[in-house]
Protein backbone atom coordinates (compact mmCIF):
# COMPACT_ATOMS: atom_id res chain seq x y z
CA UNK A 1 0.00 0.00 0.00
CA UNK A 2 2.43 2.30 0.87
CA UNK A 3 4.87 1.66 -2.68
CA UNK A 4 0.88 2.72 -4.42
CA UNK A 5 0.88 5.79 -2.21
CA UNK A 6 4.52 6.98 -2.75
CA UNK A 7 3.64 6.13 -6.70
CA UNK A 8 0.73 8.81 -6.55
CA UNK A 9 2.99 11.23 -4.82
CA UNK A 10 5.62 11.24 -7.36
CA UNK A 11 3.26 11.44 -10.31
CA UNK A 12 1.58 14.47 -8.87
CA UNK A 13 4.70 15.73 -8.14
CA UNK A 14 5.71 15.60 -11.09
CA UNK A 15 2.92 17.26 -13.03
CA UNK A 16 2.88 19.81 -10.59
CA UNK A 17 6.67 20.62 -11.31
CA UNK A 18 5.92 19.95 -15.33
CA UNK A 19 3.26 22.96 -15.13
CA UNK A 20 5.30 25.50 -13.10
CA UNK A 21 8.03 23.96 -15.25
CA UNK A 22 5.98 25.03 -18.59
CA UNK A 23 4.35 27.92 -16.90
CA UNK A 24 8.09 29.48 -16.34
CA UNK A 25 9.80 28.38 -19.56
CA UNK A 26 7.31 27.55 -22.14
CA UNK A 27 8.66 23.74 -22.74
CA UNK A 28 7.79 20.97 -20.74
CA UNK A 29 10.06 18.86 -18.69
CA UNK A 30 10.59 16.10 -21.11
CA UNK A 31 11.54 19.10 -23.99
CA UNK A 32 14.35 20.31 -21.75
CA UNK A 33 16.00 16.24 -21.25
CA UNK A 34 15.34 16.21 -24.71
CA UNK A 35 17.28 19.35 -25.59
CA UNK A 36 19.63 17.97 -22.93
CA UNK A 37 20.20 14.79 -24.53
CA UNK A 38 20.83 16.52 -27.97
CA UNK A 39 23.51 18.38 -26.75
CA UNK A 40 25.34 15.71 -25.10
CA UNK A 41 24.59 13.59 -27.78
CA UNK A 42 26.80 16.14 -30.20
CA UNK A 43 29.01 16.77 -27.42
CA UNK A 44 30.14 13.51 -27.21
CA UNK A 45 30.25 12.55 -30.99
CA UNK A 46 32.28 15.35 -31.68
CA UNK A 47 35.14 13.94 -28.71
CA UNK A 48 34.77 10.97 -30.58
CA UNK A 49 35.25 12.10 -34.13
CA UNK A 50 38.46 13.87 -32.42
CA UNK A 51 39.81 11.08 -30.27
CA UNK A 52 39.89 8.03 -33.44
CA UNK A 53 42.86 6.75 -31.56
CA UNK A 54 41.24 5.29 -28.75
CA UNK A 55 39.67 1.86 -28.54
CA UNK A 56 36.60 2.66 -27.20
CA UNK A 57 35.57 4.87 -29.92
CA UNK A 58 33.96 2.16 -32.54
CA UNK A 59 31.80 0.81 -29.51
CA UNK A 60 31.53 4.35 -28.34
CA UNK A 61 29.80 5.38 -31.81
CA UNK A 62 27.76 2.94 -31.81
CA UNK A 63 26.40 2.88 -28.25
CA UNK A 64 25.14 6.49 -28.56
CA UNK A 65 23.69 5.69 -32.31
CA UNK A 66 21.69 3.11 -29.98
CA UNK A 67 20.69 5.68 -27.25
CA UNK A 68 20.05 7.89 -29.70
CA UNK A 69 17.45 5.94 -31.63
CA UNK A 70 15.56 5.37 -28.60
CA UNK A 71 15.75 8.80 -27.91
CA UNK A 72 14.47 10.52 -31.02
CA UNK A 73 12.01 7.46 -31.52
CA UNK A 74 10.72 7.76 -28.22
CA UNK A 75 9.76 11.73 -28.51
CA UNK A 76 8.56 11.36 -32.32
CA UNK A 77 6.27 8.47 -30.76
CA UNK A 78 8.00 5.48 -31.80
Amino acid sequence: MRFIFDVAVAVVGYFLADTVIKATTDKHIHEHIFQWWCEMRDYLNRWLAVNTHLGIRTVGVVILDKIDNLAVGTVNGG
